[in-house]
């Protein structure tokens, strides 16, 4: 069924998935999907991508990882109801590479909700155990609340920040269309108290280096030499962190499914020694990554200032980052004018292959690196 005109209420008799892969994964199935998760949440994607929603949900299903992504489909009573996607990821710990699966967008469709379907959408149910644990990232906390107990809570911490662009009153004057949304209201209220904030505040200089030289890079073969070299010069984190290849660099920051992303550099001799990415949806910028040495403060701060600038430049009103608690770079933020701001965010990881107590062993104690890029809604 291509539709969700059709989907009956009456409660389903029996259910089970259905996954696709490959060339399963049609352009009706794709569009059956994107049918019931734009009738299930409230705004999808979460950001403006500049592209049809069902080409964004395509680029997702294509994370080049360690096995074919998958689009599984809940059903009842033979009808296609649920969706979520199964992504293969692959982080490192120390020095190690890990298989990891992601679950995205797990939805029933509002006609069916209520019935005990969204409950069977759980890991406890999966027998595949191909891989070592389960990442899962939401602002949802419905979905959060499903995971096992004996999963590990990265979320707590993560922290995010917000920097007012724009004015108090301009920034109250565009809160009324952000109404709509829970999330975009807590980013505006903060920025606003931000903006009526900073000029009381006593910030510290933000460190800066004349010999640092910034550039915003468009080419996708100098993104990947550049993102290459910076990451083979600088100091690896100790604990979570995505693997980038060069194939992942280019599906996250090259593609233009993923909405408008813009790359800069930190160059030092011609050296690349730091890398920001940012993107805009709507009135709202995003720093969703950033890479530098964590002794070189000068290189985060030249990068995060221009960035600012860059997302000014666009019109944004306000900007947003989250970052790890014990981040280097966390006093730069404040420098740059960063409020920490209310805005929880879900990311749990949950052990399978390796069991709850060993999991939660090997990410004692160690440095994470998780910001934004790293999570499939942003």
């Amino acid at each position: 069924m291509s539709g969700t005109d059709s989907l009956r209420t009456a409660k389903p008799r029996s259910d089970e998935r259905v996954s696709y892969s490959g060339d399963e994964i049609t352009a009706s199935r794709l569009q059956h999907a994107v049918d019931i998760i734009e009738a299930s949440f409230t705004r999808w994607p979460a950001i403006e991508t500049g592209v049809p929603a069902v080409e964004h949900l395509r680029w997702k299903l294509e994370y080049p990882g360690w096995a074919p992504n998958e689009l599984v489909m809940e059903t009842a009573e033979r009808v296609e109801v649920g969706v979520y996607l199964r992504v293969h990821r692959v982080f490192r710990i120390g020095r190690r590479s890990y298989r990891v699966r992601d679950w995205q967008d797990s939805c029933i469709h509002p006609n069916y909700q209520g019935l005990g379907l969204f409950s069977r959408q759980s890991w406890v149910n999966e027998t595949l155990h191909d891989y070592d644990f389960s990442f899962w990232s939401s602002i949802n906390p419905r979905i959060m609340a499903r995971a096992p107990l004996e999963s590990v809570d990265l979320g707590r911490d993560l922290r995010a920040f917000v920097k007012p662009i724009a004015s108090s009153e301009e920034l109250a004057r565009r809160l009324v269309p952000a109404a709509r949304s829970g999330l975009r209201k807590r980013v505006f209220w903060t920025a606003i108290s931000a903006a009526r904030a900073l000029g009381a505040i006593k910030r510290p200089p933000a460190p800066t280096n004349e010999r640092l030289q910034i550039q915003h890079s468009r080419e996708v073969e100098e993104i990947l030499d550049l993102f290459t070299a910076c990451l083979n010069g600088i100091p690896q984190p100790s604990g979570l962190f995505q693997e980038r290849s060069r194939d992942y660099l280019q599906w996250r920051y090259c593609d233009p499914r993923t909405g408008r992303t813009s790359v800069l550099a930190a160059l030092e001799n011609g050296e690349p020694r730091g890398m920001a990415v940012c993107k805009t949806s709507g009135d709202i910028g995003l720093l969703i990554e950033l890479l530098a040495d964590p002794c070189r403060l000068d290189v985060a701060s030249e990068l995060i200032a221009a960035a600012n600038e860059l997302l000014a430049d666009r019109g944004v009103a306000a900007v947003v980052c989250r970052v790890p608690r014990d981040s280097p770079f966390l006093k730069v933020l404040g420098s740059h004018g960063y409020i920490r701001a209310p805005l929880q965010t879900g990311c749990l990881l949950s052990p399978d292959r390796i069991g709850a107590a060993e999991l939660r062993d090997l990410l004692k104690g160690r440095t994470h690196h998780i910001m934004m890029g790293d999570f499939d809604w942003a």
